[in-house]
């Protein structure tokens, strides 16, 4: 069983839409997964409560809230397409990884990997990357996936997924 829940986790961690949908538009989209869809999303419970003093500019534990430990493995890929108007007109891509945590200041956090050469059809990063999230309850997952180029990294594809679900 615990063989089938790290392959879900890992499963997960690699589906990216190649769709070019703006930021803002992912971000709406997480925001509601939140909730099932249902078209509308609650304050985190730490607003909500009348007499709790909470600063967003924070840096330390948040009283009432558990720090989420955040492990992400980036394996490989598989197949990628060709960025649509690429302006490179050689047959291969050099894909990385941005991975980003948006959340309150302290929880932000950026990771990239290194370009793999001339391999779209089965790139391997096999890299780890670890964060402490203070306050999951508003913090995203940004995945993001580009083509290296010399001037101008094109777009593959990238998910946005809220972390308290």
């Amino acid at each position: 069983k615990q063989w089938y829940q790290r392959r879900v986790a890992i499963t997960a961690g690699v589906s990216i839409y190649n769709s070019h949908q703006d930021f803002t538009t992912m971000l709406n989209r997480s925001v509601f997964m939140q909730d099932g869809g249902v078209g509308m999303a609650l304050k985190p419970a730490i607003l909500r409560e009348e007499n709790f003093h909470y600063s967003i500019d924070t840096t330390s534990h948040i009283a009432g809230i558990h720090p989420q430990h955040l492990n992400i493995r980036l394996i490989s890929a598989q197949q990628l397409p060709k960025p649509e108007g690429s302006a490179s007109k050689i047959d291969t891509i050099d894909p990385y990884i941005v991975v980003r945590v948006i959340g309150i200041p302290a929880d932000s956090h950026e990771y990239r990997t290194y370009a793999v050469k001339n391999n779209g059809f089965h790139p391997v990063w096999e890299e780890e990357v670890a964060f402490t999230i203070l306050n999951p309850e508003v913090a995203l997952l940004h995945i993001l996936m580009l083509d290296d180029e010399f001037i101008g990294d094109d777009y593959i594809g990238q998910v946005l997924v809220p972390l308290n679900m």
